[in-house]
């Protein structure tokens, strides 16, 4: 989940061979995407705009909501946020240099 949807076609093109990957520009899609398909893998970035909760309190409440995910991730540019903890986030990737290791994560929990 991304607002920016250069990036929701960058991880795409980067998991689409190894996973089911939807993905979605906004939390109202993302919730439809959670309502209409079992996700498993979460990965929503930090800030999806003005007036939009965090991406660490919607990952919290979709997580409470769908039991069927169970990895979330975070992406942001905030030092500071990536050192907080945050209730239902399993891991804090930095921008931009977390993207391969979150693509590499990822592609390992699918050949598992």
């Amino acid at each position: 989940v991304d607002d920016d949807a250069d990036i929701t076609d960058l991880f795409r093109r980067f998991l689409k061979p190894s996973l089911d990957v939807y993905v979605a520009t906004g939390a109202e899609q993302a919730e439809e995407v959670l309502r209409s398909r079992k996700v498993t893998h979460l990965v929503v970035d930090s800030f999806l705009g003005s007036n939009i909760p965090s991406g660490s309190a919607l990952v919290a409440r979709w997580r409470a909501e769908h039991g069927s995910v169970v990895f979330a991730a975070v992406f942001t540019g905030d030092v500071r946020l990536a050192e907080g903890e945050h209730p239902g986030v399993d891991q804090v990737f930095l921008k931009p240099g977390g993207f391969e290791s979150l693509v590499s994560l990822l592609r390992e929990a699918a050949a598992a």
